[in-house]
């Protein structure tokens, strides 16, 4: 983006910009002079969103594995 300059990460040995400085600097640059009460609750919340989205993917797919294998087994009866 244009006018936005990132912090130089001390370290980095390809010479360009570290990935999490980005980040930091995006988001300091968002926030602008925001107080922390202000943004916490939208912050928290997405970390929230995102416990909660993996643990439905791992829910989801017991639940499909479940319901293959009680197809698989039914289908098998069925041919006997």
């Amino acid at each position: 983006m244009a006018g936005i300059t990132y912090p130089e990460a001390s370290g980095n040995s390809g010479g360009g910009l570290d990935f999490e400085a980005q980040l930091w600097a995006a988001a300091d640059k968002m926030r602008g002079h925001m107080d922390t009460s202000e943004y916490k609750p939208a912050c928290l919340s997405l970390i929230f969103l995102k416990y909660i989205s993996g643990g439905f993917a791992v829910k989801r797919e017991q639940l499909w594995l479940e319901r293959v294998r009680t197809h698989c087994k039914q289908n098998e009866a069925r041919y006997k």
